[in-house]
């Protein structure tokens, strides 16, 4: 039950709502290189992730795994003399991350759960003016339900994990069978590519962050044992897997698959149809709510690792906050593309750049292990902070030039 408690705990952090943008970059980027770089940035996962499972246990005097006696910071898993700039960068890429959860829930029930005297709407059509109050009350369900389960801690969310993953895997089963039931039944089918170029950055940022879960290990090693070493390999190969079957089959099925794959499968019809509808369009949004209250527990986590033990009072003061002031944002501001866009930019400082820098430093001071990553190798690890610094550089310059454009 713990090993499959800590992988629904980390597939949470790692299959979102963002696999359902995965068609859509296998449509626009083309089939192969999809596939390719799916391949790629999986295994680039695998290996940055075993680096991070040996800097756990380097780290302090750790020489056993956790059992859930101990639980390790994501800011001590990398380095004490960088502690307060990377939980500066760890917490601003946190409250980014509550702030798209909490779009995400909002704006995804606004649409297709109707209340009572309000109609469904979108927020972000101007002709449906009471969709504002849509939209904040479902912002002040989800803030309620995070708020409980962040305080109450990662070990008593066990079972809402199980259950979210459960709903995750029937959502992705159900978007490729209804896609492979379409093409048998010869309905319109897209044109795909192997290679676009035009495209290629595109499908690539989307694919980049996909198999992201490192920055969870350290918070989510409370509740584990031997378990954290398999993560991930289990993960990356999970995600690779059916992300590879998502992409190729809905990408084929719809000629025009959104950037929501799920929206292409609004013209389900008849109550079964309904029934199918309402699992594809909604249950997706339901995956923020396993994930939100960890990242709230992982925020606090990183701040109190630097003031020692951390105090129950001061922890859960640390939690309001963090959880009012996503609130208080996304309650007045509905977009917050920008915010999101500088998420992507911190998670390759805090995954594809600091692990592997910091894992050269530790591995050149530290006494070999048993718990060593069994797949270094310190070209590769060269190959990767080059490769991820330039990236860096790239998406920085793109993400300052659409600023300046839209401030002119």
């Amino acid at each position: 039950m713990k090993a499959l408690s800590l992988f629904s705990f980390a597939v949470n952090q790692t299959v979102g709502v963002g696999m359902l943008g995965i068609p859509f970059a296998f449509q626009q980027s083309g089939v192969l290189f999809s596939l390719l770089m799916l391949a790629f940035c999986s295994l680039t996962s695998y290996y940055i992730g075993t680096l991070a499972v040996e800097l756990i246990f380097k780290d302090s005097d750790i020489s056993q795994p956790l059992k859930g006696k101990k639980s390790k910071f994501y800011v001590q898993l990398i380095d004490q003399k960088n502690s307060t700039f990377l939980m500066i960068i760890f917490t601003l890429f946190g409250i980014g991350i509550l702030l798209a959860y909490s779009l995400i829930f909002s704006s995804s029930f606004s649409i297709n759960i109707p209340l009572p005297y309000l109609s469904s709407c979108d927020i972000y059509n101007p002709l449906h003016t009471w969709c504002l109050t849509n939209y904040r009350i479902y912002l002040t369900l989800f803030t309620i339900i995070i708020y409980i389960f962040a305080i109450r801690g990662i070990q008593s969310q066990k079972w809402l994990q199980i259950t979210i993953t459960f709903l995750c895997s029937l959502v992705i089963l159900l978007l490729i069978f209804i896609a492979l039931y379409r093409i048998v039944t010869n309905e319109p089918t897209a044109s795909l590519t192997l290679i676009n170029y035009e495209n290629i950055s595109l499908g690539f940022a989307m694919l980049v962050f996909s198999v992201t879960f490192q920055h969870s290990l350290p918070s989510l090693a409370e509740v584990c044992e031997d378990s954290i070493l398999q993560i991930p390999k289990l993960i990356c190969v999970t995600v690779f897997i059916s992300y590879s079957i998502l992409g190729v089959v809905v990408a084929y099925a719809f000629p025009d698959v959104g950037q929501q794959c799920n929206l292409n499968y609004s013209y389900l019809s008849g109550w079964f149809g309904e029934v199918l509808k309402v699992i594809i369009i909604v249950f997706p949004a339901l995956n923020v709510v396993a994930s939100a209250p960890v990242v709230v527990i992982m925020i606090t986590d990183n701040v109190m690792c630097l003031y020692g033990e951390a105090n129950e009072k001061v922890v859960l003061i640390l939690k309001s906050i963090l959880v009012a002031f996503s609130y208080l944002v996304a309650f007045y501001v509905q977009d917050l593309t920008e915010a999101i866009d500088a998420v992507g930019l911190m998670v390759i400082i805090i995954v594809f750049l600091y692990i592997p820098i910091i894992h050269l430093k530790h591995r050149k001071s530290d006494d070999n292990g048993k718990y060593d990553s069994k797949v270094f190798n310190i070209w590769i690890s060269y190959f990767i902070i080059g490769f991820n610094s330039l990236y860096f550089c790239y998406r920085a310059v793109e993400f300052i030039y659409d600023l300046i454009i839209k401030a002119v």
